[in-house]
C-alpha cells in the first residue's frame, strides 16, 4: 500500500510499512555539515510547497533592491525591518491582497527580495505606488531599485513561480541562509488571505498507484531523483523515490483516485 497526498501541483507519497533504522553515523564527523545541509533542503522545500500549493496564481511579481552602497549595511535586521514596513503598507492599501516573498542573494544585486501574488480587484496605481514606498523605506532615489510587473494570463503567472523555483536558486540558497541568519527566507504577506489549495489524502494499492506513476510527469524541483540513467522516462513519477513532487498537471489524476483509491478523512 502506498500513502498519498495532493495539495495543490505538491504530491507526495511515502510506504505504509516501517522500515529498519539504519546504523547512525557519528555526529562528531558529519553533524555540522549535515544540519546546514538538511538546513537549506528544508527551506527551499518550504518555499516550493508553499508557492506549488497556491489554489490561485499571482497577478503581480516584484523585485526589490538595495544600492551598492548599502551593500555592507544590508544586516538580516534591516532587512526584516524594511520588508516589515512594506508589508505594512501594502496591508493598509490593499486589505484582500495577499504576496509569498523570497530573500535570495546572487553576485550581482547581492542580498534583494522577490515577491509574487494578487491584489484581488483593486490595482489602481499599485505600479506607482510600490517603487515610491520602497525608495522611501531605504532612504534612495537611484533608479532601478524595484520592479513592479503585473501578470495577465496565466502562462505570465507559471512563468513567475517558475522563476522563483529555478534550480539554479539552491546553488545560491547557502550563501541568503548564511547572510540572514535566524531570519527565514520565504515567508507571507497578509497570510490570513493567502488561498491555499484543500489537502486530499489518499490510500491505494502497489497496483494502482503504479497505474497513477505512470501517467504523471513531475518535474523533479522538490526532491533529488533516484531513477535510472538509462531510463528514457525519468521525469515520470513511476521512478522517483518517496517524498514531495511537482506535478505538470494533477488533475489528471483526480477521477482515477476517486475510483481506485480509499480517501482518508485527517
Amino acid at each position: 500500500m502506498k500513502n498519498l497526498r495532493i495539495e495543490g501541483r505538491i504530491f507526495t507519497w511515502y510506504e505504509s510499512q516501517k522500515f529498519k533504522k539504519t546504523k547512525a553515523r557519528s555526529k562528531k564527523r558529519f553533524y555540522k555539515k549535515d544540519a546546514f545541509t538538511k538546513k537549506v533542503q528544508r527551506r527551499r522545500n518550504g518555499l516550493l510547497k508553499l508557492i506549488y500549493s497556491l489554489e490561485k496564481n499571482p497577478k503581480w511579481f516584484i523585485t526589490l533592491i538595495y544600492p551598492k552602497k548599502y551593500s555592507e549595511t544590508k544586516t538580516s535586521e534591516r532587512i526584516k525591518r524594511d520588508l516589515d514596513r512594506l508589508s505594512t503598507r501594502i496591508r493598509r492599501d490593499y486589505r484582500k491582497s495577499w504576496f509569498v516573498y523570497s530573500i535570495e542573494w546572487s553576485p550581482k544585486s547581492k542580498l534583494h527580495i522577490h515577491l509574487a501574488g494578487k491584489l484581488e480587484s483593486v490595482r489602481r496605481g499599485f505600479q506607482h505606488k510600490l517603487p515610491n514606498w520602497w525608495a522611501n523605506i531605504i532612504s534612495s532615489r537611484q533608479a532601478n531599485l524595484s520592479r513592479v510587473d503585473f501578470l495577465p494570463t496565466l502562462e505570465d503567472s507559471k512563468a513567475a513561480i517558475g522563476y522563483l523555483s529555478k534550480n539554479e536558486k539552491k546553488a545560491r540558497l547557502p550563501k541568503a541562509i548564511k547572510l540572514l541568519k535566524k531570519q527565514y527566507t520565504h515567508g507571507i504577506v497578509n497570510a490570513g488571505n493567502l488561498p491555499v489549495s484543500k489537502a486530499k489524502s489518499y490510500k491505494i494499492s502497489n497496483k494502482n498507484f503504479y497505474q497513477i506513476s505512470e501517467r504523471l510527469i513531475c518535474e523533479d524541483l522538490g526532491a533529488e531523483y533516484r531513477s535510472s540513467a538509462r531510463n528514457k522516462q525519468k521525469n515520470k513519477l513511476a521512478y522517483s523515490h518517496p517524498g514531495f513532487h511537482i506535478l505538470n498537471n494533477p488533475g489528471k489524476i483526480k477521477a482515477f483516485l476517486r475510483e481506485k483509491a480509499e480517501e482518508v478523512h485527517e
